[in-house]
């Protein structure tokens, strides 16, 4: 149902509803469990966390400045939030 509310919003075609879909179930997965999504894709997210509030999700963009860190170069406020949970200040 989740997905489909997706498409409709995002007014996506046949081949993006498998995306969509497969980004609900990561999110909904990421809540049950009390992780944290880390994603790029800020349009569809943005979407399900208006739906179900109760999730988290982190977003980064491409930004070549900042140190690439797991292949993906972050934001600066995600890096700084990166090394405050890598060094267990959070």
């Amino acid at each position: 149902m989740l997905s489909g509310i997706l498409c409709r919003v995002q007014r996506y075609d046949k081949d993006s509803k498998l995306r969509a879909l497969q980004d609900c179930a990561l999110f909904l997965q990421a809540q049950r469990l009390g992780l944290v999504v880390l994603t790029a894709n800020v349009s569809d997210y943005d979407i399900l966390l208006q739906l179900i509030p109760t999730g988290q999700v982190l977003f980064y963009r491409h930004n070549e400045a900042i140190p690439n860190l797991l292949g993906l170069s972050l934001c600066p406020v995600v890096h700084s939030m990166w090394w405050k949970l890598r060094d267990g200040l959070f």
